[in-house]
């Protein structure tokens, strides 16, 4: 017992944070359901626990912000300012008020790994159970329970027109999110960096990549073949595993063919705009390819659509900047120089190789760099010891 309270009541309070801050697609005003707990975070700081690698984890996370944003703001080395609605300041203040709630967060977690291990596991429970209720609700009486509309209005993407026989129409369960590819970004990245600190899976882990599977998206399906393969590559064990993990993947291929034809026929060429995408990305000057737009900036060929709102990214040909995955977005926006610094960000931190990798599987995914679950990794990349075993 402490005097702000039990270890209990804390880790109930940072997962409880951690789950809010989760909801990508609930909007910015579910930050006012963290207000409450990052009040006690402020005091447990003070009056309890002041950690040093935290705070200089924060320090150097909001000094690169001020270096980015007035770079951007100065018009220097390759970066500008065409995304019409999302401006310097709108990118400046949003992510500093994530940065500061996200160091509350962290700072209360003590530096020890098995509290991180903890909530983080609580919080993949609640995303994944609900998960399953979705999942055994629709596909037993057609009926599914929206955690997104009820909220926001906006329906989830779970149906596709797919039907298989005996079974009938499928669908996709997206959670908590608007669509499968939300899901995996969000659940998957939390899962990466919990079996970046810890090395295994648990049970509820196992149920996390089993419900990558059953959401039927293209995306969710690869990187949770590519996760499996890399955990299993580490002496006998790719031996025993790589019989379930070969009768996995061919189950999947019908269903991936499925896939790739759906989504590169008719009007819809899901590859075909993400490859527009790219080939817009690599056309670029050498110094927009080494340094990139900056936080508030794309390449000139994509800012006309930002200043409409009329205007189909799909009826254009081009996908959205985030959809061919995090590592790319970085890319458009930091240049070469940034994959660069991610990756020496990554790898440095004395955790071996295949953990790291295992990790940079996220940037595969959708999430985004100013996200608040993208900025609690970071922090936790940051605070990394490798001298210390139970702690980060």
């Amino acid at each position: 017992m402490t005097k702000l309270g039990s270890d209990s009541f804390r880790n109930f309070l940072l997962i409880f944070c951690i789950f809010i801050l989760s909801l990508e697609n609930h909007g910015n005003i579910r930050f006012i359901l963290c207000i409450p707990p990052v009040i006690y975070f402020i005091f447990y700081a003070f009056y309890v626990n002041f950690n040093k690698a935290t705070l200089t984890a924060y320090i150097k996370l909001f000094l690169f912000l001020i270096l980015i944003s007035v770079i951007s703001y100065l018009g220097g080395l390759s970066y500008k300012e065409n995304m019409k609605a999302y401006s310097l300041s709108d990118f400046f203040y949003a992510t500093s008020f994530k940065l500061l709630i996200v160091y509350f967060a962290v700072n209360t977690l003590n530096n020890k790994k098995n509290n991180l291990v903890l909530i983080l596991n609580k919080v993949l429970a609640i995303h994944v159970t609900l998960f399953f209720v979705q999942f055994i609700l629709v596909y037993t009486s057609g009926y599914y329970l929206d955690f997104l509309e009820p909220f926001t209005a906006e329906t989830s993407r779970y149906t596709w027109g797919v039907s298989v026989p005996v079974i009938g129409a499928t669908y996709r369960p997206t959670g908590f999110f608007n669509e499968p590819s939300t899901y995996l970004s969000i659940v998957f990245s939390l899962l990466c960096v919990k079996y970046y600190f810890t090395g295994f899976l648990t049970k509820v882990d196992r149920l996390v990549i089993l419900s990558l599977f059953l959401s039927l998206s293209f995306a969710s399906i690869a990187i949770a073949v590519i996760f499996l393969v890399l955990i299993n590559l580490k002496g006998k064990k790719i031996y025993r595993y790589l019989p379930p993990i070969t009768v996995i993947i061919l189950l999947i291929i019908p269903v991936v063919i499925d896939l790739y034809v759906m989504r590169t026929s008719g009007s819809y060429d899901a590859l075909g705009i993400r490859y527009r995408l790219f080939d817009i990305a690599i056309s670029q000057s050498w110094l927009e390819i080494m340094f990139g737009n900056g936080p508030v900036g794309v390449p000139d060929a994509l800012s006309y659509l930002f200043r409409s709102d009329t205007i189909s990214w799909t009826k254009e040909g081009v996908a959205a900047i985030n959809d061919n995955g995090l590592a790319f977005f970085l890319f458009l926006k930091f240049g070469v120089i940034g994959i660069i610094a991610i990756i020496y960000c990554v790898f440095s931190r004395g955790q071996g190789m295949l953990r790291p990798l295992c990790l940079m599987l996220l940037f595969l995914t959708k999430i985004k760099f100013t996200s608040a679950v993208f900025i609690f990794i970071l922090f936790l990349i940051l605070i990394t010891d490798r001298e210390k075993s139970d702690g980060l």
